[in-house]
Order: C-alpha cells, then sequence, then structure tokens
C-alpha cells in the first residue's frame, strides 16, 4: 500500500473493515486463493459500490479500483499489499493481477528472510524478535542476545542441551521436516506457544534456510502478540474443542459455510456452535467476539458465575 494513500487517522477505519465488517476482497480470503491476489472490480462482478470499503473510503479518496496480494510461502502469510488507481483511470487488467500473483511467491520468500536476516544481523529492542540458528546435528551455531533473554525465562526439562529448552528443538525439527518435503506445513506450521517462569507467553516460528555452509533451521523467538495468544484467551472462557476451533477459524476470516467444510459439519451445526461460544464469551456477533479476543484486550477477564 502506497505509504501516501491514506493518512493515519484513517487507518483505524480500514482495520476496521478488515477485522469487524462483511466486505469483499478481504486479505484473509485473497490468502485463501488458488492465485493469491484479486481486484476489487473482479470481486463485485463490476459493481465496486457493493463493498463498504469502496463506498465509505476508497471512493471518497478518489479511488475506483484496488488490487490485493498475500504474499504466502510455506503455509504462512508474511506479508500483503493494496495498490489503487485513481477515478478516471482504467480498471486492473487480468494481466497485472496474473503478474502480481507470479511474483507474490518470490516477494513472501524475501520477506521472510529479511526478518530472519535481520534478526541475525542486528541488535534487537528489548520487544523485538530474536533468532537461534541450528545446524543439521541441532549444534547451535548462531543466537542472537535478545533470544538468548526471552529463552531464558523458558523452565528447562531435566535433559535439555546447550541450555536451551526443548520446545525450540521440537519446532526445528518440525521445520527440517516440512522443509525436506517429509511432512506436509498444511497440517500445522513449524511454530509453538511456550510461557516463561514469569507468565509471559513466547511463540517459536522455525524454518529450513539454505546458506553457502549448507543447510540450517532457523527459529525466531518472540513475545506472542494478541493475534497469536487470543486461543489462550478463548480458552479462559471454559470453551470446549470444538468451539476453540471454530473461534480460531473465525479469526481467520472464514465464512461459517467454509468452517464448516473444514471441520465435515453441517452449517447449522455451526451456527449453533457460535452461539453457544457467543453466550460464554458474552458478545452478540462475529464481530464482537473478535474485537473481544484480538482488539479489547491480552488477557482473559475474569469469568462470571456459572460460566
Amino acid at each position: 500500500m502506497p505509504q501516501d494513500s491514506f493518512e493515519p487517522h484513517e487507518v483505524p477505519r480500514l482495520a476496521r473493515n478488515e477485522y469487524l465488517e462483511d466486505d469483499v476482497n478481504k486479505f484473509a480470503a485473497v490468502a485463501q486463493r488458488a492465485i493469491g491476489a484479486a481486484t476489487l472490480h473482479e470481486a463485485t462482478s463490476g459493481h465496486p459500490h457493493r463493498s463498504s470499503r469502496y463506498r465509505e473510503v476508497l471512493a471518497p479518496k478518489g479511488f475506483d479500483d484496488e488490487l490485493r496480494a498475500a504474499f504466502v510461502e510455506g503455509g504462512s502469510c508474511w506479508g500483503a499489499v493494496a495498490m489503487y488507481r485513481m477515478r478516471g483511470e482504467r480498471v486492473y487488467e487480468r494481466g497485472e493481477r496474473e503478474f502480481l500473483a507470479e511474483v507474490a511467491g518470490c516477494i513472501a520468500d524475501g520477506l521472510r528472510r529479511a526478518v530472519l536476516i535481520r534478526a541475525l544481523s542486528t541488535e534487537q529492542s528489548p520487544d523485538g524478535p530474536g533468532l537461534v540458528l541450528l545446524r543439521g546435528d541441532h549444534d547451535v551455531e548462531a543466537i542472537t542476545l535478545t533470544a538468548e533473554r526471552w529463552l531464558a525465562g523458558v523452565r528447562l526439562e531435566a535433559h535439555a542441551t546447550a541450555g536451551l529448552p526443548e520446545v525450540l528443538y521440537a519446532v526445528a525439527n518440525h521445520a527440517r521436516r516440512i522443509g525436506r518435503g517429509m511432512e506436509d506445513a498444511s497440517f500445522g506450521a513449524a511454530r509453538a506457544r511456550v510461557q516463561t517462569a514469569s507468565g509471559q507467553w513466547l511463540v517459536l516460528h522455525g524454518s529450513l534456510l539454505e546458506t553457502s555452509a549448507g543447510l540450517r533451521t532457523a527459529v525466531i523467538v518472540e513475545p506472542a502478540r494478541p493475534p497469536a495468544i487470543a486461543p489462550l484467551i478463548a480458552d479462559a472462557y471454559g470453551l470446549t474443542e470444538r468451539e476453540r476451533e471454530i473461534v480460531r477459524r473465525v479469526i481467520q476470516g472464514l465464512s461459517t459455510n467454509q468452517i464448516a467444510a473444514a471441520l465435515h459439519l453441517s452449517p447449522y451445526t455451526v451456527q449453533d456452535h457460535l452461539k453457544a461460544i457467543f453466550e460464554k464469551v458474552g458478545v452478540r456477533s462475529r464481530r464482537e467476539l473478535v474485537a473481544q479476543l484480538l482488539f479489547q484486550q491480552c488477557a482473559p477477564v475474569p469469568l462470571r458465575a456459572g460460566r
């Protein structure tokens, strides 16, 4: 998205549309497409006014079309972009969309590698990510000071090696299996959450890298942000396993029919589960549920009696 497309005070309005409102051509939907790019005119069959984002945000700014792409690689979305055409200009053509879709994978890989390189070569802030680089035999080749600081708070098992927790090696092994094609990334990325002795949650992400010295496994360690701990917050409300599965997919932006297909349920059953979830969390809609779990808090509120 061009930096000068929107003023800072307009960004929250875009975020509300993206996460809390029903609309077309959402980033979550684009990321799930076989071709990871789509235009607003395409999504609305040539009638962009059907989109509330167009009516309330884009049109008032003079934009007439929007081209979006998601940069997906290794089963994870590493970034996204939205580009705009002004009123009076031609709308985005199929060839432009297909070109962006073709280069999206390369951009995703570049973004992933940039995160790793930056984590390894620069000193991070106290709240930034850290990096551990492992050889094929799990020996530590490099570790940033930030990673050491985060992992120092994780309880070690009695048989832990190199002073690092076993969860780190579990993530690294999973990443290695995915990278070598021994495991399908669609069944779960190389990622894990772990709690420190102080109660803070960390997220570990693993990735297999090709370097001049051979294959290496990188594990990024960072504090969990609200989207990462939202499932933990959901657990605090006493949701069943099935209800937690549905909550995770609601947060991902899936529709009722998509959730039903993913979990092999009928849409009516999904709706029944959603009603129970709304009652337990104390909300009345999907939008309120997402807001409750992602935007209004980073820790669970005390449960009311009887919940």
